[in-house]
């Protein structure tokens, strides 16, 4: 449960979301400009039919034009992907809730309740032999979101949030087939 951890995953994913939609961005202005290209080109070949210049070289081309056209219209109706966004403060807010984690699961009142809900949000857990040969390092591998907002009832009512709540703002961090549910202990 390693802040700076989470800290380092913020800066390498949004500097890698940046990167991407920069790419994304870059190629439909390639896009948008090869478009106006084309369509000047078979301006210019209808322009030409138009004057009495036809040839089955320029119809073969305008064909050709036609279906570059096409594609390039397609890309550009795609809808870009969405760039995932994480909240400014998302490190300093899970430190916050890992503090508040601790201070729930050592509060005897809840202990076992907290407990219990902490048991129900972690799918598995991996033991490895601690850095250095000291210790152990637990990896627990669970529901990020849920994780995130069991204490947020805990410091107000004395209360902890049942499993499966949720509302958090955090909870909209993770996307489908997305694992930074990874915590160190």
């Amino acid at each position: 449960m390693a802040p700076e951890l989470v800290r380092e995953f913020i800066r390498a994913f949004q500097e890698e979301a940046n990167r991407t939609a920069a790419e994304h961005e870059q190629q439909f202005k390639a896009n948008r400009l090869q478009l106006e290209s084309v369509e000047r080109k078979i301006a210019g070949i209808v322009a030409a039919v138009e004057e009495g210049n036809y040839s089955r070289a320029l119809g073969d081309r305008l064909s050709e034009l036609e279906r570059q056209q096409e594609t390039l219209q397609a890309r550009l109706s795609e809808a870009p992907p969405s760039t995932v966004r994480l909240h400014p403060r998302l490190a300093e807010l899970y430190a916050e809730k890992v503090e508040q984690l601790e201070e729930a699961l050592n509060d005897p009142g809840i202990r076992d309740e907290a407990a219990e809900v902490l048991r129900s949000l972690i799918d598995r857990i991996e033991l490895h032999p601690g850095r250095g040969g000291q210790g152990v390092d637990a990896m627990l591998h669970g529901d990020l979101a849920r994780i995130l907002t069991l204490c947020e009832g805990a410091d107000c009512s004395g209360k902890l949030p049942k499993a499966g709540t949720s509302g958090s703002q955090l909870s909209v961090v993770a996307g489908v087939g997305f694992e930074p549910t990874t915590f160190r202990l």
